[in-house]
């Protein structure tokens, strides 16, 4: 038995969760940009320190919805670390459990 298959199940869907990210990270800095050249007076001018750190979609979000923008990315941002936290939580136990601890001790 090699540990190898499930080494690549748990890269693939690693790879697989970068998707949604990076559709709201693309969305919401082309909006950034588009508020920034309409100089509509909710978005505010951006330093390169501030595209530096991320801001730009939190930016965008909250010139558009507000507070509530605002508050959203924050849940938004919450609930994709927990989960990506929570899914390779149980790919290491997996993996431990399957390839480790059933071939070492022939469970």
């Amino acid at each position: 038995m090699s540990i190898y298959p499930s080494i690549i199940r748990v890269l693939t869907a690693a790879f697989s969760r970068f998707a949604i990210p990076f559709t709201f990270a693309t969305t919401l800095g082309l909006a950034a940009v588009a508020l920034e050249g309409a100089h509509d007076p909710a978005m505010r001018v951006l330093s390169a320190a501030d595209v530096s750190a991320g801001l730009p979609a939190p930016s965008a979000a909250a010139a558009l919805l507000g507070k509530s923008g605002a508050a959203a990315m924050l849940v938004l941002l919450f609930l994709a670390v927990t989960s990506a936290t929570s899914a390779e939580l149980i790919a290491v136990s997996s993996v431990l459990t399957y390839d480790v601890y059933k071939v070492r001790f022939s469970v």
